[in-house]
């Protein structure tokens, strides 16, 4: 059985020996109480090392699995904040784009306004006719290119 229960029965057989007298008995059978005594007690201190070790241990996995948890959580606001990052480089993209095809549309349409005010500015409201600023445009140019080619110049007035 245990080393203790040994040691015990020991103990009771050298109490046995002392009441026979028996010196020489109670004298061994004491020595091996004591050393069923340090076995055990060698056992205990090898169970509670075992335990603490088991304990340190235990304590050791629970802090690895800790910290696996908060990088996984640091991974995952990585991932997290990629994300945002392309969404909203994907949002300002599309947002320079629109802005673009908008600049674009108001510059045509502003070439067009443009066209139609100087075609306005040019033309008589009622009639349609070249108006006076036109005519005298349009007569000066005439003129300069009269000059330059050498040719002779006239107007008609009605």
């Amino acid at each position: 059985g245990s080393h203790a229960i040994r040691a015990g029965a020991m103990r009771v057989h050298a109490r046995i020996a002392a009441l026979e007298e028996n010196q020489r008995l109670e004298y061994e059978y004491t020595r091996r109480a004591i050393e069923f005594s340090q076995q055990q007690a060698a056992r205990i201190r090898h169970m509670r090392f075992t335990l603490l070790m088991s304990a340190q241990d235990d304590r050791a996995r629970e802090r690895e699995l800790e910290l696996l948890r908060s990088q996984n959580a640091l991974a995952e606001l990585d991932r997290e904040s990629r994300r945002q990052e392309e969404l909203a480089l994907t949002m300002g993209g599309f947002g320079a784009v629109v802005a673009g095809v908008l600049l674009l549309a108001l510059l045509v349409k502003a070439a067009r306004d443009r066209q139609q005010f100087q075609r306005l500015s040019q033309r008589d409201g009622l009639t349609g006719l070249y108006n006076h600023t036109r005519f005298f445009e349009l007569a000066q140019q005439a003129f300069q290119r009269a000059r330059q080619n050498a040719m002779p110049f006239s107007v008609e007035m009605c």
